[in-house]
C-alpha cells in the first residue's frame, strides 16, 4: 500500500546515526550468538534422544530375555 503524498526526507544527526549502527551492530552480534547456542542445543538433543533410544533398546532387549526364562522355567513343556 503506497502513500500518496510525498514524504520528506527525514535528517538524522551523524552521531545518532553512528550510533544506531552500534546498536544494530550489537543487536546482530547477540543474534548470531543466540544462532549458534540454539545449533549447540539442537545437537545436544540430538545426542540424548539418540542415547535414549540405545536405551530403551537395551530395556527391550532385557525385558524380552526376562520373559523368555520366565516362560522357559513355568512352562517347561512348550
Amino acid at each position: 500500500m503506497e502513500s500518496s503524498k510525498h514524504e520528506a526526507p527525514i535528517y538524522v544527526k551523524i552521531d545518532e546515526y553512528k550510533e544506531v549502527l552500534d546498536m544494530m551492530d550489537v543487536i546482530k552480534g547477540k543474534l548470531d550468538k543466540c544462532h549458534d547456542l540454539f545449533d549447540k542445543l539442537h545437537e545436544l538433543k540430538q545426542r540424548e534422544d539418540h542415547e535414549l533410544t540405545e536405551w530403551k533398546r537395551g530395556l527391550d532387549q532385557v525385558t524380552h530375555r526376562v520373559v523368555a526364562i520366565d516362560k522357559s522355567l513355568f512352562q517347561p513343556g512348550e
